[in-house]
């Protein structure tokens, strides 16, 4: 999981207690330390008590974090009292920062309104929000509107706060690979190269000649360190043919060395029908260990549906796999089956299995429909995302949601499982309605306001939130 560094504003007002701020100041400090987050915060200096009440102040609130710049993922903004909101505004626009906020406040106290103890932090974060606003500075306010740092609260909307920071810094400066051309008939995962670069993603082709020409070339202790890696890696399995787990090696090595050279962080193959015809095999598995290992790999070409598993990894922390929105499920119109033949990561199923794509048996046979991974995804709760680009309007566009799954069909080949989730006929409309792709990203828990605000509030993306 990404490691976040925060920069830290210790807001203060100064008709309001000092005391208060700096016992405040340590209280933040004992909460993040314990929350294992780095942070950058102005220390006791000439211009005060390493907390921000003046312009003077957050001009070397402001210099600090320029120091820093390289390494700030986001800002704490903490409230122990009203706090100032011109010089805490001053400090991040004087930063030139362009990361997420966070406005906590501090609780009063019922039996704590004298003055020397009242905080008005409630009041105060409605100011600094209006002029934060004013500023054009985007900001998060968190579940509850108050907290104070002890509290499990508190450390929930630091961790929900600590997603949006991943996936932002995550998604400024993506590099997705694409190998292979697009199937003729699959129209439905083409995408605008240009609104990605407009948004700092960029994508990198490659030929599958030019895989073949890299293979040729391959390091042999390479091949041998993959094979012994997908080897192990799913343990029940099918007995593949002899070129199976050999080919898969090579294409495994050959992908890692020119990802590794373009500094890519996710891929999209051409899986079918070409990689059948050139090396007799499908390359699931192969997907399947670098997803598990947290570098999503989409399968036909679909290098957005890369970018949705990217952005859900992001957020989770955890691998993120690719499915079909596929079947209805009788007779709850609340529930689908999604399904995929499948490169799903084992972690997301139950009993994974290495074995063979039972559709593409008739087309080139049994010895070349090797290695898929099978298994029935784990009841939990999901989140899912699809991300596109509209070439109408120019934008990317998103859709996120939660759901959970709640069974798993007898009788089926692939990755498959039953997701429930609330009102589906109406995101089944807004799919279809505004031209979404038919698949669709998941990962565990529960992601879908933390992908929200990073999208809409940060990236400046168009998003539904189911």
């Amino acid at each position: 999981m990404q490691k976040i560094k925060l920069g830290v504003i210790i807001a203060h007002r100064d008709v309001f207690s000092e005391e208060l701020a700096i016992a405040g100041r340590t209280e933040i400090i004992q909460a993040l330390q314990r929350c294992q987050v780095e942070y950058v915060l102005l220390e006791k200096n000439e211009v005060g008590p390493g907390i921000v009440s003046n312009l003077q102040q957050a001009k070397a609130c402001a210099d600090l974090f320029r120091t820093h710049r390289d390494e700030l993922d986001g800002i704490l903004v903490s409230l122990p009292n009203f706090g100032d909101e011109r010089s805490v505004a001053e400090a991040i626009k004087m930063s030139g920062l362009n990361v997420p906020v966070f406005i906590q406040a501090f609780s009063d106290k019922p039996d704590q309104f004298d003055l020397a103890h009242r905080r008005d932090s409630f009041c105060g974060k409605i100011s600094i929000s209006n002029v934060l606003k004013q500023y054009k500075i985007p900001f998060t306010i968190g579940q509850m509107f108050t907290t104070l740092p002890e509290e499990d609260e508190f450390t929930r909307d630091l961790e929900q706060f600590l997603k949006i920071c991943r996936v932002v810094k995550g998604l400024r400066h993506v590099r997705i690979g694409l190998i292979g051309a697009r199937v003729a008939p699959f129209k439905t995962v083409r995408f605008s190269e240009k609104i990605l670069e407009a948004n700092s993603i960029s994508v990198e082709t490659l030929d599958l000649s030019e895989l073949e020409q890299i293979i040729t070339h391959i390091d042999k202790k390479a091949v041998t360190n993959w094979a012994q890696k997908l080897d192990a890696y799913v343990p029940n399995r099918d007995p593949l043919p002899q070129h199976t787990l050999e080919n898969l090696a090579k294409i495994g090595a050959a992908l890692e060395l020119w990802m590794r050279e373009n500094m890519l962080h996710a891929f999209a193959f051409q899986c079918w029908p070409a990689l059948q015809k050139m090396f007799g095999i499908f390359p699931c598995t192969l997907m399947s260990y670098l997803s598990q290992h947290l570098i999503p790999g989409a399968c036909e070409t679909d290098a957005v549906g890369a970018l949705s598993m990217l952005a859900l990894q992001f957020a989770s922390g955890g691998p993120a796999g690719i499915f079909d929105w596929n079947n209805n499920w009788m007779p709850d119109p609340n529930q689908l089956v999604l399904f995929h033949c499948s490169n799903s990561p084992a972690g997301l199923l139950e009993d994974p299995k290495v074995t063979y794509n039972a559709m593409a048996v008739k087309g080139e046979g049994l010895d070349n429909s090797f290695a898929t991974i099978y298994g029935r995804l784990v009841k939990s709760d999901i989140t899912f995302c699809r991300i596109h680009t509209n070439d109408e309007v120019g934008k990317i566009e998103s859709i996120v949601g939660q759901g959970k799954i709640v069974s798993n069909p007898p009788g089926s080949f692939g990755a498959i499982g039953v997701l429930e989730v609330p009102e589906l006929q109406a995101l089944l409309r807004y799919i279809c309605y505004h031209g979404y792709e038919h698949h669709v990203s998941i990962t565990q828990g529960n992601q879908a306001n933390a992908l929200h605000e990073a999208f809409d509030k940060y990236l400046k993306w168009d998003v539904y939130l189911h």
